[in-house]
Parts: structure tokens; sequence; C-alpha cells
């Protein structure tokens, strides 16, 4: 989506009471001119996009006391928290960023694990792969495109693609996000709290991943 600049005749005082809330929004003046423009004439920017989706993932973790949403580091980006049952309480922490303009995705979770433990570490980065087979076997296939991840130590970087299903708007694909965290979530507790016996760990979490899977919405 393109931008210009254009000549605009405004009264000085109207412009005043225009910096004012935008200062207070924490936006620019232009920003906030287009966005009361866009509304007047019904157009929903990618900013209102990005924003109806934060909401409806904010709305829907606000109700579970095992989440945790932190404040916006930027319009978008969110950072959700969840902790483990593990000594000293470390935490997982679930960035989601969403695209402006992006042809095959249309944003990625950054999931990250907070500790120095190196046996949890161990742990962590083992599941990673683990859970990386589980996509490639049972969502590859169904994607619309190509299923794109990437596994560094302590932290797994997804991307989401557009589901094949028709008619999903702002607010579904909000849901769709909250539920492949919470499915990523379960799956990594199911897990660790399996081990250290690693084949009844990897049974269990397979289990816990198709259950979960088949009760999402779509597949993103």
């Amino acid at each position: 989506m393109g931008k210009s600049v254009y000549s605009l005749v405004l009264m000085d005082e109207v412009v005043d009471k225009v910096d004012e809330a935008a200062y207070q929004l924490g936006t620019s003046r232009s920003g906030l001119i287009n966005q009361i423009l866009a509304d007047y004439v019904s157009y929903t920017t990618p900013e209102k996009h990005v924003e109806g989706i934060f909401s409806s993932l904010e709305n829907m973790f606000k109700e579970m006391n095992t989440f945790q949403v932190l404040a916006n580091p930027s319009p978008y980006y969110m950072n959700i928290t969840s902790s483990l049952r593990y000594k000293y309480r470390p935490t997982i922490k679930y960035g989601v960023e969403l695209y402006d303009n992006s042809k095959y995705s249309f944003g990625e979770l950054k999931v990250t694990l907070r500790t120095t433990n190196q046996t949890l570490i161990r742990d962590m980065n083992t599941f990673l792969n683990f859970f990386a087979k589980l996509e490639e076997k049972y969502i590859r296939g169904i994607l619309e495109e190509n299923l794109c991840y990437k596994i560094e130590e302590k932290k797994y970087t997804r991307q989401f693609v557009m589901p094949k299903e028709q008619g999903v708007d702002k607010v579904d694909l909000g849901v769709l996000i909250g539920e492949y965290i919470q499915v990523f979530d379960s799956v990594l507790k199911v897990f660790l709290n399996n081990l250290p016996y690693i084949e009844d760990a990897c049974s269990d979490a397979e289990k816990e991943y198709i259950t979960l899977m088949q009760k999402v919405h779509a597949i993103i």
C-alpha cells in the first residue's frame, strides 16, 4: 500500500488538537489524520487490521491464568508468556509479529525459552526438533504455502500462512494464532513432564498434538 504527500488546508486550531491527540496515542500527525479519514470512509488500514488481530488475541488469553500478555513493544508485535513447572519457574515467551504487506505470510511466532538451566536448554532443543518433525508430518501438505520454520538454541521461529478456509477475517486470525500458541504450549509441557523417559515423552506429546490440532478452526 503506497503513501504520497498531499497538500491540505487546515485550521491551525484543528491541527493543534490533532497533535495533542496524536501525542497521547503515540502516533504522528499524519498517522492520526490518515486513520481518521480511513474510519470516515470505512476503509481498514493495515494498522487497524493488526489492531483487530491483537485485540482478539489479547481477549482470548485474558481469560486464561496460564498465560500473561505483556505490553506491546510495537504496534506490530505482541509478547505472551507462560511458565513451566520447573525449578525457579522458567518462562516461555511467545512473540507474535504481524507483517504489514507480505505476499506469502501474514506474520510469525517466535518462541523463546528464558532460562540458564543447561538441562532444560538441552531438553528444549530436543523438543523443538521433535515438534518440527510433527509439523512436517501432519500439516505440511495442508498449508497453502510451504511450511517455514527455523530452529536455534532455545528458540523456534515459525511463519504463519493464510488458511485455505475462505472468509477468515481479522478477528479469526487472532483466534487462530492463539490456538496455535496453546497447542505448542500444551505439547511442550506434556513432553517435559514425561522426561527423562524420552519414548513416553514423544509418544504422549504426539498424541496431544494430534488431539489439539483436530480442534483448531484452521491450520496456519
